[in-house]
């Protein structure tokens, strides 16, 4: 997997257009964004330790609020459902729009991973657990985590 292409300076890892992923420190929550739920991961960037929280429906603004207040992120990561060649899709438009929405809110940085293949990944990881969609979207959103963590040491190790 790759970072997503983002809208931020050549070079500065961040949609925001200032902050380096390497330079994230805290807590990270990362976002699965679907049409109907979006699954949500929490991980730490010193030890890049996630995993998967919860599985809210999209809509539900106040619920992605309460976790944001919950978990008092350092950054926000969305996954960005690239098709197989590395260009955008039709659900990437969408995806920025729920990270610009999350952005704005809650005025954190905001990063964008590849999520390519992650939603496949975490189906097959959840194959057996009950709740089986609830637990694929949450799944998914660490397996984005775990990308935007595998990132975060390669800038770190580049420096």
């Amino acid at each position: 997997m790759r970072p997503a292409p983002a809208t931020a300076a050549p070079g500065s890892g961040g949609v925001d257009g200032c902050t380096v992923i390497s330079r994230v420190r805290g807590t990270v929550l990362a976002f699965d964004y679907g049409a109907r739920r979006t699954g949500v991961a929490a991980g730490d960037a010193a030890t890049a330790i996630c995993g998967a929280v919860t599985t809210v429906p999209t809509a539900r603004l106040d619920a992605m609020d309460a976790l944001v207040t919950e978990w008092r992120p350092a950054a926000l990561v969305v996954g960005l459902p690239l098709g197989a060649d590395g260009g955008e899709t039709a659900m990437c438009n969408r995806a920025r729009a729920f990270g610009a929405v999350l952005k704005k809110r809650h005025r954190l940085p905001l990063f964008f991973v590849d999520e390519t293949l992650s939603s496949r990944t975490a189906g097959r990881r959840a194959k057996k657990a009950k709740n089986r969609k609830e637990k694929r979207h949450a799944t998914a959103a660490a397996l984005i985590l775990e990308t935007f963590f595998t990132i975060k040491a390669q800038q770190k190790n580049e420096r």
